[in-house]
């Protein structure tokens, strides 16, 4: 057996597996987001791999199966969504062994947090923005709170916090979204505002080696951070996938302002180049396939 192949066996191996319950510090089963990932560097959202995340059931438990044995740490999300727990949670967090056989029991209690936060989502000139989305992540970059719709004033009001610091993103149709806008929760009730913009307007046209058009040409945008625009905030702001038409262009519209990668692919080939975008402007690349 060759060495790719010793590395794959050991990848799908079936091991152990968790169960996680998750439980008010009165002992209230809650519904919960769990997530399991190795102990390892690095932000927990990039060692979480897929289907090492769910939510708890009625029980408030959550079990995960075949994992490979060894340390696992797990993060419990409070309540991120109206559900069977109408408490405000911290996310809770442990360690744990993965038995070889059988299943590992870990109980997690989580505490009320007592801040509270009230953001103002505003678009050009200060005028609130009704329906618009908003996520709140934590320092290890998980969504702690989401809300899908702010009110007529552009306003959410979150409440069960605790102290720290946290990453806001929001974002409204016909607008750029904001990602990763810093705010500090101190005790008691904080205030934040978060003004978007219309963003910018990137055309991108494929062609190949000759100059004439591709159509059909998958188009990705990625940021900075390495990050997709069509991720869920990029999704809440209107911004769909993007495919070249008939005359090899696509257009994207209030993308927030910013430097991005773009990637063009047909399925046998590929390239990709950086633009930048200033906010309120247009501006057009060229990618060619050979």
């Amino acid at each position: 057996m060759g060495e790719g192949e010793d590395i794959e066996a050991d990848l799908v191996a079936p091991a152990g597996g968790l169960s996680v319950r998750v439980l008010s510090s009165s002992g209230r089963p809650l519904f919960a987001e769990v997530f399991v990932a190795p102990l390892d560097e690095g932000p927990i959202t990039e060692r979480v791999r897929e289907g090492w995340s769910r939510w708890t059931d009625e029980s408030g438990e959550a079990v995960f199966h075949h994992l490979p044995s060894g340390p696992i740490e797990i993060l419990a999300g409070y309540e991120i969504r109206v559900g069977r727990s109408q408490g405000n949670h911290v996310p809770g967090r442990t360690k744990a062994m993965v038995p070889e056989e059988g299943i590992e029991k870990v109980e997690l209690r989580l505490l009320e947090g007592t801040s509270s936060l009230e953001v103002h989502i505003l678009g050009p000139g200060g005028v609130p923005l009704p329906g618009a989305a908003f996520l709140l992540l934590d320092e290890d970059g998980l969504c702690v709170k989401g809300h899908w719709r702010s009110g007529m004033d552009g306003t959410f009001r979150i409440e069960g916090l605790r102290r720290g610091p946290y990453l806001a993103c929001a974002a409204a149709k016909g607008h750029g979204p904001v990602r990763d806008q810093e705010i500090l929760v101190g005790p008691g009730r904080n205030l934040a505002e978060i003004c978007l913009t219309v963003g910018a307007t990137l055309t991108v046209t494929v062609v190949d080696k000759v100059g004439r058009p591709i159509p059909g040409v998958a188009l990705e945008f990625t940021d900075f951070r390495g990050q997709s625009v069509l991720d869920l905030t990029g999704y809440c702001a209107g911004l769909a996938l993007q495919v070249t038409g008939e005359s090899g262009r696509s257009r994207i519209e209030h993308i927030a302002p910013g430097r991005y990668t773009i990637t063009a692919s047909d399925g046998s080939r590929e390239a990709s180049l950086t633009a930048e975008v200033a906010d309120g402007e247009a501006a057009e690349v060229r990618i060619e396939l050979e």
